[in-house]
């Protein structure tokens, strides 16, 4: 995720007055709603591309500046990659692609400190599981709550999940997740939902009430405006590695 010095450096050597009013044209009326900034974001992107020529020749700072913010953007591509190769593979039926449940990731990041194209991977490993959309999205925000109370990567946390969905209940216990063995012998996903909301259940949410947690959140959210440049900076790479390639021919 960007830091906010990196987001400054990168409009203001970009272009001081375009740059600026592009930001403006964004966040002018201070429009939290990311939903609803969608449009303005991917606006801001196609203008990074239209201000490419001028950046490349302009400094250095702005350079590595796009060039991060094209790989969160990659980043951010290849979780929904994963996501969308698992939709395809999955014996099961996922209405418009998917679509609800990584709306429900990316939700999930304004409430917690977890970043909602992370968690869309981690929705890709649930469905590897062969779980349905109902059981991925019940089981998504207690992955997450794992996660962050355990402070294990989100993939791992999925993985001992749907291995608990699928009868094997070891890589909870070693989380500390205690799942009723016989009700698990005749529902196991319904011990493993009942054994993480006894456990870890909300604890995500109230670590995003936190002041670290609002840190967090925040910082997210301004990875999710890096992306969006990064989007629009692909074509600029690609200027910025031919003149590297002249330089140092």
């Amino acid at each position: 995720m960007a830091t906010t010095t990196e987001l400054l450096r990168l409009v203001i050597d970009a272009d001081a007055k375009g740059a600026v009013q592009g930001l403006e044209a964004v966040g002018a009326s201070a429009d939290k709603n990311l939903s609803r900034m969608e449009s303005k974001l991917d606006r801001v992107g196609a203008q990074m591309t239209t201000w490419g020529a001028g950046m490349v020749a302009g400094s250095a700072v702005v350079g590595v500046g796009l060039y991060k913010a094209a790989q969160a953007f990659d980043a951010a591509e290849q979780n929904q990659r994963k996501f969308d190769s698992s939709i395809r593979n999955s014996s099961q039926t996922y209405s418009e692609g998917g679509k609800a449940l990584s709306d429900y990731a990316q939700s999930l990041q304004q409430v917690t400190a977890a970043d909602g194209d992370a968690i869309v991977g981690m929705q890709s490993v649930l469905i590897q599981f062969g779980l349905t959309e109902e059981q991925v999205k019940t089981l998504t925000p207690l992955v997450v709550d794992l996660s962050r109370k355990m402070g294990v990567d989100l993939d791992d946390a999925a993985k001992a999940v749907g291995k608990s969905v699928d009868g094997s209940t070891g890589g909870l216990r070693r989380y500390g997740i205690s799942i009723d063995e016989a009700d698990a012998k005749t529902d196991a996903f319904g011990a493993t939902v009942e054994g993480l909301r006894s456990t870890v259940g909300g604890f995500a949410e109230e670590e995003g009430k936190s002041f670290s947690g609002q840190i967090e959140i925040m910082k997210n959210n301004l990875g999710d405006i890096q992306e969006s440049v990064g989007k629009g900076a692909i074509d600029v790479i690609g200027t910025l590695r031919a003149l590297v390639r002249t330089s140092a021919g």
